[in-house]
């Protein structure tokens, strides 16, 4: 799996290779040629700091990767991937932080506890992605995904929110391997 690096956290690289992924990090600017010669099985964007909306290099890549391998993004990654399907990523007056956010789950209605660090909220009311997570406080989006095209995203820390009825990483490693 290639993780772009737009901060990555090293416990996510260290988690990735204890479920046993060969997790190549590469950084913000590597070129679509470059990552199609390392013949990744997928493709996480990772979290990091900043407006989603400035960057345009990643937002034209995965626009260039859609439908053609699977995706995960983390945090500003998702924000990313929400904006290439004409999503919007909009700065919230106070973000979500800390440990013990309630996110509701939309297709199963449970009610997960997650982690979170995030400063940009999502409107996908005009993309082609589906809303698979909510925040309980605030209905924000937390988690979308496209199943035609093998997307992911997620607002939540999934290091430190591994629920394991709904574990944003195993779902995306089931999504490689088909």
């Amino acid at each position: 799996v290639v993780v772009i690096d737009l901060g990555v956290k090293t416990t996510l690289v260290k988690k990735l290779n204890e479920y046993g992924l060969n997790a190549i990090v590469v950084p913000y600017n590597t070129t679509l040629e470059q990552i199609k010669r390392l013949k990744p099985n997928g493709i996480i964007i990772s979290n990091g700091p900043g407006n989603p909306s400035n960057l345009t290099q990643i937002i034209s890549l995965v626009n260039d990767l859609k439908g053609k391998c699977p995706l995960l993004g983390l945090g500003l990654g998702a924000q990313v991937i929400a904006i290439s399907y004409n999503g919007k990523a909009n700065k919230m007056r106070y973000g979500h932080q800390g440990a013990n956010i309630p996110v509701r789950n939309v297709n199963s209605g449970k009610i997960e506890i997650t982690s979170q660090n995030h400063f940009y909220g999502l409107d996908l009311s005009n993309s082609e992605l589906n809303v698979t997570h909510v925040s309980v406080i605030d209905n924000d989006v937390e988690g979308f995904e496209h199943v035609k095209h093998k997307v992911i995203g997620t607002q939540l820390l999934v290091v430190e929110t591994l629920n394991e009825d709904e574990n944003i990483l195993n779902r995306f490693i089931k999504i490689m391997k088909k």
